[in-house]
């Protein structure tokens, strides 16, 4: 599977967002705390990365049909 920069530009905005999304609501800390920066960490390993696959079977599947 190939991808162009604009792809990766493209996937890469919202799989931030929602790591930062799931790192607020992971815990109240203020954003620039170490908590923070963990629970950011803990969401882009797994949130990030079911919504980076997720998005990947959606290329795959348009790509076959």
């Amino acid at each position: 599977m190939k991808f162009s920069s604009e792809e990766i530009k493209d996937i890469t905005k919202p799989s931030l967002a929602i790591s930062i999304a799931f790192a607020v609501l992971l815990g109240k800390e203020s954003i620039f705390s170490q908590a923070f920066f963990i629970n950011f960490l803990i969401a882009a390993i797994t949130v990030g990365l079911g919504f980076l696959l997720h998005e990947l079977a959606h290329k795959k599947l348009a790509q076959k049909y």
